[in-house]
């Protein structure tokens, strides 16, 4: 039986559309429970504020990359930043 690509990578847009925003709101709960600021986070992280508005927002999609480097300036898992999906 010859298997499909597309069958692994395939995920439902609505889907994709809460993983987005459960982790927006999470970096902004974690960053705010940890009392930094966004510039606070820029520094740590190295990652341009306007960058991390936008996710915090929801208004730009993150890589991961940039979430890496996120949770390493938070101490966070990547785990805690989806975890109420």
């Amino acid at each position: 039986m010859e298997r499909n690509y597309d069958d692994y990578i395939y995920v439902d847009s609505e889907y994709m559309k809460c993983v987005y925003e459960s982790i927006a709101v999470n970096l902004r709960k974690e960053r705010e429970k940890q009392g930094l600021s966004v510039i606070d986070l820029e520094k740590i992280s190295g990652i341009d504020r306007s960058a991390i508005y936008k996710m915090e927002s929801n208004k730009r999609r993150f890589g991961l990359e940039n979430l890496i480097k996120i949770c390493f300036a938070l101490k966070i898992k990547l785990s805690d930043l989806y975890k109420d999906l």
